[in-house]
């Protein structure tokens, strides 16, 4: 028996029938999954409404029928169609076709665990939507879903078998037809499902191997293997690169102007009638409660926020133009807001810090200007290393992001900020979410480059840092600007009462 059974294993008409077997697994795995992660960002775009109600009955249909009857569908309707295609493409079409469907829904789920602040962050620095997709969403997407994916490509090397019911001469249709003359079940069987038993376990060893290769901790020993350790020595100060670079404007020029700008979320108005100005070449913090309207003012400034009325204008650029009619300002298309947004030269320093979790800190430094500056590959790393010797830093050029303290990403995105070279830095509540031991190396970075004349707009809760750093403070409250001043004048004088309560609420 066991003779038999090797004997089988290894003839080479059934080995035939296996390599069939795996082109057809090759082709249909390959077309499935162009399809599915093509139907995948259609299902989670915003903007295509009457294609993403089709993809939607695509897959309720396809993963509604068993897989046997689409074969025999598809058998019998490509003939009547006009098209004389062979049982194997046939196969091929039918597995495609049927598989996309499931493989979308895995996809779908991977771009659904991407975090909303890194398409946020990268959205903030000028990438399109081709772009975000490219370099953030689908890498993301696709370290998540692994596991998932060779699961199905697994099934898909099993379900090569179904396809012997329209004649494809694949293991099983040949397997049965050996049995067929001889009744050797046993032996022909079993060497057949031993053929398809190596094939999954390779795919199960690629799926090791693969989750191995993208894991992050994984990719920053390789970086850390190849490049080494860079010595972390300070070289020139952030004042000399803020003059190099000519980041921020002549001091008292418009860099920012609101002009009734109102926005709400549904019946919750957040922005009520919006007018300030804030000036170039200053630190302008931005206090309030929570619920003010703080960070939702800060996020208009680069179109993460659209507004419902009123003007944004940031370094000379219209963002909103008041001359659209609500509905069209509201949905803006993508590519023009990329240009205001480039054109409008700012960056921002998230709170959560948004970080980008598939790249390492140099990499984070040097990404936007390769590909949204169009800027020397080189060049971009070179800066982007002399920007982290400034703050000490370049011992972590090729760490992940996840292996670094709150302190070191605030440093890090505020250092990934600088690296565009913007007019005007955007702060939203950087230390909230640092420990309070971290808070420290924050602020002392923040008092540099307020120091050096960096134009930067901060919404913090840090009294100390506003009223030692800032050169103008501004007060909300229920979405308003309640008071705006000097620093000395305001902290020491509060002109309205609900300012003086919130220095009391802030000081017990």
């Amino acid at each position: 028996m066991f003779s038999e059974f090797l004997k089988y294993l290894t003839l080479p008409y059934l080995l035939e029938g296996a390599y069939i077997a795996i082109k057809i697994w090759i082709i249909s795995f390959i077309i499935s999954s162009v399809m599915g992660m093509v139907f995948a960002l259609i299902r989670q775009s915003k903007h295509m409404a009457p294609l993403r109600y089709l993809v939607v009955f695509y897959v309720w249909f396809i993963r509604g029928t068993p897989i046997i009857l689409q074969l025999v569908v598809w058998y019998n309707l490509l003939p009547l169609l006009g098209y004389d295609i062979d049982e194997f493409w046939t196969a091929v079409i039918a597995l495609s076709v049927c598989f996309s469907a499931y493989l979308c829904e895995v996809f779908r789920g991977g771009l659904m665990a991407v975090q909303p602040g890194q398409i946020e962050a990268a959205q903030s620095m000028g990438f399109g939507r081709l772009a975000v997709t490219r370099f953030f969403s689908i890498p993301q997407a696709l370290r998540t879903c692994t596991p998932s994916l060779i699961n199905f490509a697994i099934l898909l090397m099993k379900d090569t078998s179904i396809t012997s019911v329209i004649a494809v001469s694949e293991l099983t249709l040949r397997s049965n037809t050996i049995v067929a003359r001889n009744f050797e079940y046993i032996p022909v069987f079993g060497a057949a499902l031993c053929i398809y038993l190596l094939l999954t376990t390779a795919l199960t060893l690629l799926q090791h191997y693969t989750e191995v290769f993208l894991d992050y901790d994984n990719k920053e020993r390789r970086l850390l293997r190849r490049a080494g350790k860079l010595p972390a020595e300070k070289s020139g100060n952030l004042a000399d690169f803020l003059a190099d670079s000519k980041t921020g404007q002549h001091r008292n020029e418009e860099s920012v102007r609101f002009r009734g700008v109102t926005k709400s979320f549904g019946d919750n108005v957040v922005l009520q009638d919006i007018d300030l100005t804030i000036k170039s070449g200053q630190t302008t913090c931005i206090l309030g409660p929570s619920g003010a309207g703080k960070s939702t003012l800060l996020r208009t400034i680069n179109l993460l926020e659209p507004i419902d009325k009123g003007s944004v204008w940031v370094n000379g650029t219209d963002v909103a133009d008041p001359s659209w009619k609500r509905w069209y300002r509201r949905t803006m298309p993508e590519t023009l807001k990329v240009l205001r947004r480039r054109k409008a030269a700012t960056a921002m320093v998230f709170q959560q810090f948004n970080l980008f979790e598939n790249y390492s800190v140099l990499d984070n430094l040097s990404l936007t200007p390769i590909h949204v500056m169009k800027r020397d590959t080189r060049t971009a790393r070179k800066e982007a290393l002399q920007l982290l010797n400034l703050l000490g830093l370049s011992a972590l050029a090729n760490r992940m992001p996840q292996r670094l303290s709150g302190g070191e990403k605030q440093r890090i995105g505020i250092l990934r900020a600088l690296a565009v070279r913007p007019k005007t830095l955007l702060f939203d509540e950087p230390t909230s979410a640092l420990d309070p031991e971290r808070v420290g190396e924050v602020i002392n970075v923040m008092r540099d480059l307020s120091a050096a004349g960096a134009t930067m707009i901060v919404v913090t809760h840090e009294l100390e840092f506003a009223r030692t750093c800032a050169d103008w403070v501004v007060f909300m409250a229920d979405g308003r600007v309640v008071e705006e001043g000097y620093p000395e004048d305001m902290f020491q004088s509060p002109k309205t009462d609900r300012f003086r309560q919130f220095l009391e609420g802030m000081s017990n």
